[in-house]
């Protein structure tokens, strides 16, 4: 088991490092870019896999979120990340929402 942590910016948007078909690997994503770490609390995600990846285990740290990835064959599949925060503003708390998609490619 790794960890691959050198996500990149493609063309197509944000990849998580590229690995071999039938590997079993955490994936990092840093959510920092999406939250106020001031503001936002109660943060929890939630992950969406496309046919031909499975997960075996996630977990966050801070403002880490890992996936541990294995895609079954060689392609392109977008994971899903549903970032759920609560803000306070002015005294009043809001529910937020995003969706974060990062390609993942298997060769």
């Amino acid at each position: 088991m790794g960890m691959k942590n050198f996500n990149y910016i493609g063309i197509d948007g944000q990849h998580f490092p590229d690995v071999m078909a039938g590997s079993d690997t955490f994936h990092e994503l840093d959510f920092s870019p999406w939250i106020d770490s001031e503001k936002d609390f109660n943060i929890s995600l939630e992950w969406t896999l496309p046919e031909g990846v499975v997960s075996s285990g996630n977990y966050t740290v801070g403002a880490i979120g890992s996936i541990k990835l294995s895609p079954i064959r060689a392609g392109f599949y977008t994971i899903k990340c549903l970032l759920k925060t609560e803000r306070l503003v002015n005294l009043s708390v809001f529910k937020e929402q995003r969706v974060i998609e990062t390609i993942l490619r298997a060769y």
